[in-house]
């Protein structure tokens, strides 16, 4: 039996009851301790097939002596957005594993990485050119996706960047301000906050927005560098209109606004 664990470093193996976690790739080497070595190890020596692979029996292969082969750079991985999401590289070699495991060849596993392209992915880390400037699509809504979308959007050359977002009210107050603090880590020059009123999940209106704003301001935001909205697709057309060339919009479609993907497509140049 296989099985592919993600966020293992969240876990200890012997709560799971595994015998053993398998971590690593190319010059990173092999580890059967967690947390994963550091993924910026990935971007320059290739993705190969050994990561997060979980054996509970003897009828998992040792994969220890394929770590020197490499599959395909993570360049050339169409989600990776050329190494800047390495939350992607993470999944390609969770994928690559499992797939090599259940007997794909190299060259089989290889071909599916550098084909998957956002289109078959939508809602995902896409990206779209937009008169000049990009916009970076996800639905990232817990603190973890989040914060692996913001460290994609810091990765990604920018003049300047906008972030619209809010957060469920079911989230601690903690939690939403370490989102906002990180948020702002990334270098925005605007960020327009959407309500979620849908999502507010016990929180008075205006409460959970509240404690973004006041984050962002001890942060060191500018009032002007704030915006909100009530509805999410208020806060996107702000942000289309407020963009310029070369600059990066990142979206965070935590209602899954049914036309926003739409939208971009037809904009995209």
């Amino acid at each position: 039996m296989l099985k592919l664990l993600t966020n293992a470093h969240i876990f200890a193996p012997e709560d799971l009851g595994l015998q053993h976690v398998l971590v690593g790739g190319g010059e990173a080497g092999f580890s059967t301790r967690v947390p994963p070595v550091p993924l910026g190890s990935f971007t320059t020596a290739g993705v190969t097939s050994v990561v997060g692979v979980l054996g509970t029996d003897d009828t998992t292969r040792d994969t220890r002596a394929l770590l020197a082969q490499t599959i395909c750079s993570a360049n050339d991985i169409p989600i990776t957005l050329e190494a800047a999401a390495e939350h992607n590289i993470a999944n390609a070699l969770g994928a690559a594993a499992l797939s090599e495991q259940l007997g794909l060849s190299l060259t089989s596993i290889a071909n599916g990485l550098k084909t998957m392209t956002q289109a078959s992915n939508p809602g995902r880390s896409n990206v779209f050119e937009i008169v000049g400037f990009k916009v970076l699509l996800d639905f990232a809504h817990n603190p973890e996706a989040m914060q692996a979308l913001f460290n994609m959007a810091k990765a990604l050359p920018a003049k300047r960047r906008v972030l619209c977002f809010g957060q469920a009210g079911d989230r601690t107050d903690q939690q939403i301000r370490e989102l906002a603090r990180s948020a702002w880590s990334i270098g925005l020059e605007m960020v327009i906050i959407s309500e979620l009123s849908s999502n507010a999940r016990g929180r008075d209106p205006g409460e959970v927005v509240g404690i973004i704003r006041d984050e962002l301001l001890a942060a060191g935001a500018r009032e002007d560098q704030i915006q909100h909205h009530q509805e999410e697709h208020e806060s996107f057309a702000a942000a289309l209109d407020w963009a310029d060339s070369g600059d990066l919009v990142v979206i965070l479609d935590l209602g899954r606004v049914s036309d926003i993907q739409e939208t971009l497509t037809s904009r995209t140049q």
